[in-house]
């Protein structure tokens, strides 16, 4: 499996599997006391949206059928900075997981 850091994302897999979407966001929560703050299914289960709380920043925990497992931040300017960190942080936590390594 594999995990890319970008900017302001981090990609997880594209394994299409949309359970992984709930091992990725109980890990965060065991490390951050993540929340989740809204959950949107579309179409089914080929998109799903959950809006996460984590250090009072907003993230999006984003499941595609096509693309896999996605968790990006939001576009508030001021929050960048400290988002972008705990991206960097969630991103070293899962390269060194067993399932990622």
């Amino acid at each position: 499996m594999k995990i890319q850091l970008k900017e302001n994302e981090i990609d997880f897999d594209q394994n299409y599997n949309i359970h992984l979407m709930q091992y990725i966001f109980d890990i965060i929560n065991q490390n951050y006391q993540a929340k989740i703050l809204k959950k949107l299914d579309t179409f089914g289960l080929d998109q799903v949206y959950w809006n996460v709380e984590i250090d009072d920043l907003k993230f999006t925990l984003h499941y595609d059928h096509y693309l896999g497992v996605s968790l990006y931040i939001s576009k508030s300017v001021q929050e960048q900075i400290r988002a972008q960190e705990i991206l960097k942080e969630i991103y070293t936590l899962f390269k060194t997981d067993k399932l990622y390594s």
